[in-house]
């Protein structure tokens, strides 16, 4: 492979943070807006323009329950806290647009017994379109910069510790400063960049939940490959591919 050689050039460090949170789905914006809550000075680092990951830009608009199937709920806090959120807007069923609210019996569970609890599980089914708009106004709100159309690129250590993350974006290639970091990238990228141990398979298949309208009835269809019992692949089923080789990614799509 014929090579060419970068000049070194100095790196301007755009800003200081406490919390550097790599990743803006619903796991990086749960983690930066936690540790904005506890007053940290939080960055957000997402390489699309938008918020929620899969849950928005990949219209998994399903927000798994927060119970236990029995009447008891199992998940508090930040996990609540966004469950809330992401449906905040839905008042009432919409089974077109499969859109579903969290039900009667858990918006006030002190008024129904457990047994009545049971018969509905604390979860609901959100625009993705309002909760990715939900979700940049509560971090907003709680004083985290959000870098949109930021690709992280490298990391700098300082005495075999993260100091610095190297990103680069339409300013061009930017350094910021922060003395804990968060990797909710999907992919380990930031793991991988700091030199930790990453395991990677060459199963991935292409999937999806696909839309469309006809004489106003919406439809669905689920792009996927199926998996054998033991979770495995099937043979044959292929291609496969592994996702952190750029022609690999660009071939599979």
């Amino acid at each position: 492979m014929k090579t060419v050689i970068e000049p070194s050039r100095q790196i301007p460090v755009a800003a200081d943070f406490d919390v550097i949170v790599a990743g803006g789905g619903v796991a990086g914006c749960a983690a930066a807006l936690a540790a904005a809550q506890e007053g940290c000075k939080v960055a957000l680092l997402e390489r699309m323009f938008a918020l929620g990951g899969l849950a928005t830009l990949g219209n998994i608009s399903i927000y798994l329950p927060i119970c236990d199937g029995y009447g008891t709920q199992v998940i508090g806090g930040l996990g609540e806290t966004l469950l809330k959120l992401s449906c905040r807007d839905i008042a009432g069923s919409n089974p077109e647009l499969r859109f579903e609210p969290i039900p009667e019996v858990w918006r006030e569970p002190e008024r129904f017994s457990r047994s009545e609890r049971a018969q509905a599980r604390y979860r609901c089914q959100f625009n993705p379109a309002s909760f990715m708009l939900a979700l940049e106004e509560i971090l907003l709100d709680a004083g985290v910069e959000i870098f949109y159309d930021t690709r992280l690129v490298s990391v700098q250590r300082s005495n075999e510790e993260l100091s610095h993350v190297i990103v680069e974006n339409k300013s061009g290639r930017l350094a910021l400063a922060g003395r804990a970091f968060v990797d909710a990238t999907g992919d380990a990228d930031l793991c991988f960049l700091a030199g930790e141990a990453t395991h990677n398979l060459d199963g991935n298949v292409v999937a999806g939940w696909h839309y469309w309208s006809i004489n106003g009835k919406l439809h669905q269809a689920v792009l996927s490959k199926p998996y054998a019992k033991d979770g495995r692949p099937r043979d044959n089923d292929g291609p496969f591919f592994r996702g952190d080789d750029g022609r690999s990614v660009s071939s599979q799509v």
